[in-house]
């Protein structure tokens, strides 16, 4: 089993775990809410890295492009540079 993991910013009051089969491939897929806590967020980045296959960053922007030129969002940086084994997916 697969074992994916979205960390949000927004309230823990909406965590939750599900189970769902893709193209045969059985997935646990679980959210896990801060309550606003983006250093908590970081850590949590760090102490599941390489415990799941893979972490959900939905919503987050890691950077703007205008014109030719990217403009990475820091804070969002912090969590690129946290993770080192598990994928990272929007």
């Amino acid at each position: 089993m697969k074992n994916i993991l979205s960390v949000s910013v927004g309230s823990s009051q909406r965590d939750h775990t599900t189970v769902h089969t893709f193209l045969g491939q059985e997935c646990q897929i679980s959210r896990q809410g801060t309550d606003g806590d983006y250093d908590r967020a970081i850590q949590m980045y760090r102490d599941f890295d390489g415990k799941v296959d893979a972490f959900g960053v939905g919503g987050l922007e890691f950077y703007i492009k205008v014109a030719d030129k990217r403009y990475y969002m820091r804070d969002v940086k912090r969590v690129a540079q946290a993770v080192k084994i598990s994928k990272v997916g929007d």
